[in-house]
């Protein structure tokens, strides 16, 4: 018998669509796409990274539900510890965590007792997209779900359904590489009709780059609070819900405000 998707599944799936066609830099798109992810697979945690083939090492973290600490020491150390994320990169389709490693296995390791564990992931499946070997074979970014003990294990179904989704994000991430970066002027011009201060427009330029929080502090040599207090500031003189909400309006007139993260 097949699987029948549920009225929930099948608004989530479409929500997921809808984020997926918004013409935002990745590293937005990968943000609110987390989001959408964890509601349409009941997941706690959400991680997505891109792979920098020259420094052999995954970047540009974006995640949800797990603490920074965490993720700077994964960056340092439990990446090049990981038993599990290479062989789920070079597989080129949704994998289940278990088809990598036996759960009991897993939990044995330093990899689980040291890093998932501190923030509660235990059960988890992943997508990593990337660009034909004959285009250069370039990462563009995976999709990592993961769920807590409690929450239960992923099933077959979820795994085939991120591998639609997956295929979906492959896509369009490949059609924002191939188009020119958003500069300053746009930023500028939407700044002009909200009110914008100097220094908002500054941000908003970054974040029309992809550029993570930490990323625009680096930039313009400011804090991250101080860039999350600009990113409200620009929210409530926007009217947008989200950074999805306020790249998208910066980026192209009257879009639908798919796709934002709770603030």
């Amino acid at each position: 018998m097949g699987h029948s998707f549920s009225e929930r599944q099948i608004a989530d799936l479409h929500a997921v669509i809808r984020t997926l066609q918004e013409p935002v830099p990745l590293a937005v798109m990968r943000q609110s796409l987390g989001y959408r992810l964890m509601e349409l697979f009941r997941a706690d945690y959400f991680a997505s990274f891109v792979f920098d083939d020259a420094a052999v090492a995954d970047d540009q973290a974006v995640t949800i539900n797990m603490d920074t600490g965490n993720i700077a020491a994964y960056s340092a150390h439990f990446q090049f510890n990981d038993p599990i994320t290479a062989p789920m990169r070079r597989a080129g389709r949704a994998m289940h965590v278990n088809d990598v490693m036996e759960q009991g296995a897993l939990e044995k390791t330093e990899f689980f007792n040291d890093f998932l564990a501190v923030d509660g992931l235990t059960h988890g499946m992943n997508f990593h997209a990337c660009l034909p070997r004959s285009s250069g074979g370039r990462h563009l970014g995976d999709l990592r779900i993961w769920r807590s003990r409690r929450a239960g294990n992923f099933d077959r179904t979820d795994v085939q359904m991120l591998q639609l989704v997956g295929e979906l994000y492959a896509e369009r991430a490949a059609e924002r590489l191939a188009l020119p970066q958003s500069g300053s002027a746009i930023a500028a011009h939407h700044a002009a009709q909200h009110g914008l201060t100097g220094r908002e427009t500054e941000v908003l330029a970054e974040l029309c780059h992809g550029k993570t929080d930490a990323q625009i502090a680096l930039a313009l040599d400011i804090s991250t609070e101080t860039v999350r207090s600009h990113l409200k500031a620009m929210f409530q003189k926007t009217g947008c819900r989200g950074r999805t909400a306020l790249v998208s309006a910066c980026l192209a007139a009257d879009l639908p405000e798919n796709g934002d993260a709770p603030d």
